[in-house]
């Protein structure tokens, strides 16, 4: 590659391209770390993209980007965890396509570190790739369903009987709010903020560590699978409904009721997935 005169490659820390495309300002950035390696195919492949013709991939939109987070760590660990994040929290739904090419212009950085993250999604279930269709946000199957959803009813249930006796009026004060909170918001991503807060308060309380341990191995897929039973018609209600009776319970003291009324809320999310005729597996 082909020096200014006046510029050294570790002298630079940023090049921009900016890009005018369908009405939108692309901005594809050469990172520092590429250039102190002196990396010529992955510098000109940036080039190529802005030369290329660009479009937009109207599915993305739903993605925020803060383009400065991918400076706070190494690259593939921050578009690792960016992405991941966005498969969990249903931003990129199941069977979306995921293409290097769009992604990669979206988030303003190359391919390489997508192209990575992406075979390490795989491996964790969160992407499937297929040689002629390419990679795809992974659907859950009915056997995920029929293997998470009881032992997450089972381990939450116990957690909250644990949690009973030391749950303080601070903690009941935290879950009322939260769940009050739920009621008037109209976001989801806002409700499952909220609802994984709820969750939280009592499962903190627990004093296992084994078992949050266990519960911890499910987060990721449990999470995934409350944000599409809350997308449901009237889970939302009844979700709050069912947390108002938890807290109830929490109040008497009553662990074992507490522990039933836990794994029947866990249950009736599975059973409003099973109901919906949606794609999702």
């Amino acid at each position: 590659m082909r020096e200014h005169p006046n510029t050294t490659l570790r002298g630079i820390q940023n090049i921009v391209f900016r890009v005018g495309a369908n009405d939108r300002n692309f901005v594809i950035r050469c990172n520092l770390c590429i250039l102190i390696r002196n990396d010529e195919r992955e510098v000109l492949q940036l080039i190529s993209l802005m030369r290329g013709s660009l479009h937009v991939n109207e599915k993305l939109s739903n993605l925020d980007v803060d383009t400065e987070r991918f400076k706070r760590k190494p690259l593939r660990v921050e578009v690792y965890d960016f992405l991941k994040a966005s498969i969990i929290q249903g931003k990129l739904k199941p069977g979306e396509k995921l293409n290097e090419i769009d992604l990669g212009q979206h988030l303003g950085i190359s391919r390489t570190p997508i192209r990575e993250t992406l075979l390490r999604l795989e491996n964790e279930g969160f992407v499937s790739i297929d040689p002629g269709r390419g990679a795809i946000v992974a659907k859950h199957s009915r056997e995920d369903l029929e293997e998470i959803y009881p032992l997450v009813a089972v381990l939450e249930g116990l957690a909250a009987a644990l949690a009973t006796p030391h749950l303080s009026r601070s903690d009941l004060a935290k879950m009322k709010k939260y769940n009050k909170q739920m009621k008037e918001t109209s976001q989801a991503s806002q409700y499952m903020e909220l609802n994984t807060l709820f969750h939280q308060t009592f499962l903190e309380n627990c004093h296992n560590d084994r078992l949050l341990g266990a519960l911890l191995n499910f987060k990721d897929q449990i999470f995934r699978f409350r944000v599409f039973s809350l997308s449901m018609p009237n889970r939302l209600a009844e979700s709050v409904a069912e947390h108002d009776s938890i807290i109830q319970a929490f109040e008497q003291k009553d662990a074992k009721l507490a522990e039933e009324l836990v794994r029947e809320h866990v249950k009736m999310g599975k059973i409003a997935i099973e109901k919906s005729s949606l794609d999702y597996y």
